[in-house]
């Protein structure tokens, strides 16, 4: 799982959608 960050959180997101 990707742990997602307060800061970078929307662009973890995409990266997330990406992996998944």
């Amino acid at each position: 799982m990707i742990k997602v960050t307060r800061l970078d959180h929307s662009e973890l997101v995409v990266n997330a959608e990406l992996i998944e």
